[in-house]
């Protein structure tokens, strides 16, 4: 389908209404006719758009851990797999959601780099396409561009792709079609007349927000609801708040338009009086309220995904602040942009259109109704709204209590850096450069075998699992002992971590701390055993140490290649030149140290 700019009436440029209805005409016409195959699906495989989003992330965490769900597509804006995998575990730990994943939950994500205006596989490769084809059950797009300031036109790459994962889910290789849940905004109704905004298609596309992010977002609805009165597709539309709130680990810092308004009202020590309403919406809540939505049978249609509660922002939230430690002085709005102007000279930006978006519509008497989103999503009417645990983790977050007002926080991650391979790939010599360049302490796999895997091993006799398994354990109690006396934000370990199964025994301390830790291995791959055996060849004459090059051959023969489940292994070439592997890991170190999640506060 050509993405060609949207046409001309009488050799005049369309109104943005006239548009809209073009673009709902091009992109809603001629729908397929699903196919069924004999593959039945044994669970539920979901693929979610945009993961890395605070409503992704959220998603993605909470559909882990449903015993129905097998796996979770994750589509990623990156250009390698492993940037893929790479960015959701990131944002997984940005948000404190990776510690309430097991290892094997954990196995259910499969990351795929994708470029969503690519009309070609959706800027995928043949097999990753292919995998979605056969597999997927449901499809959540939660994918748009952000840009508060482009127009229309500038979202038609968003709006094909809406379709292009509607013919996805009619494309499916299974008996029936794949469900798809397109998650829009409330800002595609927040002009309707009335007080009222309901759960359905608005009658006017001026209820829509004048900015062109909302108005094609109310485009793919019309698109989304053509799709499912037009087909046996099963479809649901989902409004959310483009700005959620986030009581996980790190959560207030980011997309909370309340936080926001409170971090630039700590810079003045002043916030502005206002008579709105606040409808703050948490992130896991709104998560699980789509899910319930998603997945419920023959549940289909336009709902209202925000919080029914509400608080006044006057009355109601700044006394909780001031109850729980923080003091401000109260101006009026146009006072308290004065001061922030004189502050922030360069600032652009009204913060009062902030809290218009937690209102939801800028005054205190519209609503959107959200009868029908609670009626089939539990989670949602039994969400709190700014509540005291809201207002308390806020204060934490922006560091905005009182000398002698704590709450208790983790205050930093630190990661677990295992460099994996068979002996002779340069784990120690790597390793010992790591840690000189990034001041990281390191324990060296070989030094906790046991005396008698020692001699086996000089012996040229292979281990076996029986040894290992002391050995893994012995080298977690190690790694745990070193953490907890050393205020470093990492440490280096070398074990050759050659199984799966290995691996998933030192993947165990990530849950072992009560701070969080997040365990990363970099696998140096070498495939040439004659390569490996020259490497310990000349170790054991420069160095004296115990290991036979002759043992190669057995720990080849071990090595299994990290599943794509495993998204904890980044596999390094050490095949290279050294300087070469080095600079590759001086990198992805590097990256992961730089991370925000390496410090919350």
């Amino acid at each position: 389908m050509a993405e060609s700019p949207v046409p001309m009436t009488l050799g005049k440029k369309m109104d943005v209404e006239e548009q809209m209805a073009a673009l709902i005409d091009k992109y809603s016409g001629h729908f397929k006719s699903h196919e069924p195959q004999e593959h039945p699906a044994d669970g539920e495989y979901v693929v979610i758009t945009d993961a890395t989003s605070t409503l992704g992330v959220h998603l993605v965490a909470q559909l882990v851990r449903m015993k129905q769900v097998r796996t979770v597509f994750c589509l990623v804006r990156t250009p390698s797999k492993y940037m893929a995998s790479f960015e959701v575990q990131c944002r997984l730990l940005t948000h404190g959601l990776w510690y309430d994943i097991s290892v094997e939950d954990g196995k259910k994500i499969i990351a795929f780099p994708a470029d969503l205006s690519n009309p070609h596989l959706l800027g995928m490769g043949d097999d990753a396409y292919g995998q979605l084809r056969r597999f997927a059950t449901v499809i959540i797009h939660c994918d748009w561009m952000s840009d508060p300031n482009a127009p229309l036109a500038s979202f038609e790459w968003c709006i094909a792709s809406t379709r292009r994962l509607l013919d996805l889910c009619l494309d499916t290789e299974r008996p029936e079609l794949a469900r798809f849940c397109f998650c829009s905004s409330v800002r595609t109704v927040m002009h309707t007349l009335g007080d009222v905004a309901p759960e359905a298609l608005p009658g006017s596309f001026s209820c829509a927000d004048y900015s062109g992010d909302a108005q094609s977002k109310l485009v793919a609805e019309h698109i989304v609801h053509r799709a499912g009165q037009g087909t046996k597709l099963r479809t649901c539309v989902v409004r959310t708040q483009e700005n959620l709130g986030d009581l996980s680990f790190a959560g207030t810092r980011g997309d909370d338009s309340v936080a926001d308004i409170l971090r630039e009202g700590k810079k003045i020590h002043a916030l502005p009086s206002l008579d709105a309403t606040i409808k703050w919406d948490r992130a896991d809540v709104i998560a699980t309220s789509v899910i319930q939505l998603t997945l419920s049978p023959n549940v289909t249609g336009i709902f209202n995904v925000v919080n029914p509660t509400f608080i006044h922002w006057g009355y109601g939230l700044l006394p909780l602040l001031h109850r729980f430690g923080s003091q401000f002085q109260i101006l009026s709005v146009d006072e308290w942009e004065h001061r922030l102007r004189e502050s922030t000279p360069n600032r652009t930006t009204s913060l009062k259109l902030e809290l218009e978006e937690c209102d939801g519509h800028g005054n205190t008497e519209f609503a959107y109704d959200t009868r029908k989103a609670q009626a089939y999503a539990p989670a949602l009417r039994q969400g709190s709204g700014l509540d005291e645990q809201a207002v308390t983790r806020l204060l934490a977050d922006l560091d905005l209590r009182l000398p002698g007002t704590s709450v208790s926080l983790l205050d930093t991650h630190r990661t677990v850096f295992i460099l994996a391979g068979p002996s002779g790939c340069g784990k120690s010599t790597t390793g010992k450069d790591i840690c000189e360049r990034f001041k990281l302490p390191m324990i060296e796999g070989d030094d906790i075998h046991s005396p008698a895997s020692r001699r086996k091993m000089a012996n040229r006799i292979p281990l076996t699992d029986d040894d290992r398994w002391g050995w893994l354990a012995h080298l977690r109690g190690a790694v745990m002992n070193r953490l907890q006396n050393t205020e470093a934000p990492g440490i280096v370990v070398t074990c050759s971590a050659l199984r799966t199964v290995y691996r998933d025994q030192l993947r165990h301390l990530s849950r072992l701390f009560d701070e969080p830790v997040q365990v990363v291995f970099l696998m140096l791959s070498i495939r040439d055993g004659k390569q490996l055996q020259d490497r310990l060849e000349k170790r054991s004459t420069d160095e004296g140490h115990y290991m036979s090059s002759t043992m190669v051959p057995s720990q080849l023969q071990v090595f299994e290649d990290p599943d794509p489940l495993e998204t904890d292994v980044i596999v390094v070439n050490a095949a290279r030149p050294k300087e070469v592997v080095l600079e590759n890991v001086m990198d992805v170190v590097n990256e992961i140290l730089s991370l925000p999640s390496q410090s919350v506060m």
